[in-house]
């Protein structure tokens, strides 16, 4: 027997999906995920987000415990809103000038209405 309703789902985006277009529907759960190492002073920051609900933001440490290694920023988003958002995030150093990240991460977020 199928189960009834409509249930949320996460739809994740890694660095891979960098300048792309990604749908998800009503509801469900954004979560972006992209490297950092933090020991470097570089960091992730949101710069952009259109309407969605930033939920959360945390950094994960890797399992490997050595020092200075890397890991991964993670953002997540309420697909709340039934329009397009676009997310900019920014790899930039907090006492350095906006203008000076080493990279960006943008994708534009189609939320569909189931």
């Amino acid at each position: 027997m199928e189960p009834e309703g409509n249930f949320l789902k996460t739809v994740l985006v890694t660095d891979a999906d960098d300048e792309t277009l990604i749908t998800a529907d009503l509801g469900d759960v954004l979560l972006v995920e992209l490297e950092e190492n933090p020991t470097t002073g570089y960091r992730w920051e949101l710069t952009e987000k259109g309407d969605l609900p930033l939920v959360t933001s945390g950094f994960t440490p890797p399992a490997d415990t050595a020092p200075g290694a890397g890991g991964l920023r993670r953002f997540s988003f309420d697909a709340d809103t039934a329009v397009e958002h676009r997310l900019i995030f920014r790899l930039q150093r907090a006492w350095e000038r906006p203008d000076q990240f080493i990279k960006s991460f943008k994708v534009i977020v189609r939320v569909r209405d189931n």
